[in-house]
């Protein structure tokens, strides 16, 4: 009886041994199988191919320039990259014109709000900072001829920058 229990343990782990090669083959098949349906895609002109160039100061936003079409393809919203990040070569499809958003009306899902809401935050102050930025390097380059000068340019871009300030307020508020 203990030598029917010793090989009935070793047929255990070539048992595991098939199921692991037999689940590497099945994932293989699919990759394959998934391959071969975008390439058909390609062929046929439903997928569009490109890269993947994420929006740097908006991680839900991006678009794939495309050659087949000629034109960018935007893509909104995280769910819609799917696992791809900036620089992935992409297969896209293009959704039917009545389900296409434009882009300045861009619904954002209940999960993506908040991050969105920090964006528009994070870019107000980016554009911000860079527009003081520029303020400061065209001050050091300019000469002026007198205080009434410096004083009047200075008040025309500090009203400009004032401006985005009031437009951070009301997001925020």
């Amino acid at each position: 009886m203990n030598v029917m229990i010793r090989e009935a343990k070793k047929a255990q782990p070539e048992k595991e041994e098939e199921k692991a090669k037999y689940k590497a083959k099945k994932a293989k098949k699919a990759t394959k199988d998934a391959m071969t349906e975008i390439n058909v895609g390609l062929d046929s002109g439903k997928y569009h191919q490109g890269r993947l160039c994420v929006n740097r100061f908006s991680p839900l936003e991006a678009y794939v320039g495309s050659k087949s079409i000629g034109e960018e393809i935007i893509i909104c919203g995280r769910s819609n990259m799917n696992k791809a990040f900036h620089g992935d070569i992409v297969a896209v499809e293009l959704l039917p014109h009545d389900q296409c958003q434009e882009e300045k009306a861009l619904s954002i899902g209940e999960e993506e709000g908040f991050l969105y809401f920090l964006h528009i935050c994070m870019k107000l102050c980016q554009t911000f900072l860079s527009f003081t930025y520029q303020i400061q390097i065209q001050i050091s380059h300019i000469k002026f001829n007198s205080k009434l000068q410096i004083t009047l340019w200075c008040i025309v871009y500090l009203s400009k920058a004032l401006k985005w300030l009031l437009l951070l307020f009301c997001v925020i508020v």
